[in-house]
């Protein structure tokens, strides 16, 4: 199945998980042309709140937060102003929020592992087909050497 989809002037990316390596992620994407931190999820409000003061720093709106739990992201995928889920959280919540989002009709970007075993990576297959939705994995790894 070719997914088909029309060029989003502003990508609206609501993030999950944004301890250590999400707010290096935040902090990138606020930077990007045509990028919108619309919404942040995080178990810890510290976390949540401070991602939201980055976001700010940057110029951008406020950031709707998610903070009641670990299962808020289910709230933000919900939204229906983001079009990616984004998520950091500990390895395995990444399938579960990259299927909710799509579920949602989301595009999903995930930190490695996308899945810690075969079957999660089949339900994210099938999440994807079913659901004409992009699931991708955004390596986490600085480049080293020459570019």
């Amino acid at each position: 199945m070719a997914l088909d989809h029309q060029p989003i002037d502003t990508l609206r990316i609501g993030f999950v998980g944004v301890g250590g390596m999400g707010t290096h992620h935040v902090k990138n994407l606020v930077r990007m042309p045509g990028v919108q931190v619309a919404a942040v999820c995080d178990i810890r409000e510290d976390h949540a709140e401070r991602a939201s003061q980055t976001v700010q720093e940057a110029g951008q709106p406020a950031p709707t937060l998610y903070t009641r739990g670990e299962r808020d992201f289910e709230r933000l995928c919900a939204k229906a102003d983001v079009h990616l889920v984004y998520t950091a959280t500990p390895w395995e919540w990444h399938t579960t929020v990259c299927l909710t989002a799509m579920a949602h009709g989301k595009h999903a970007a995930t930190e490695v592992p996308a899945a810690v075993t075969l079957e999660e990576c089949w339900q994210l297959v099938d999440a994807a087909e079913r659901t004409g939705r992009y699931c991708f994995i955004a390596e986490n790894a600085a480049m080293t050497g020459p570019r």
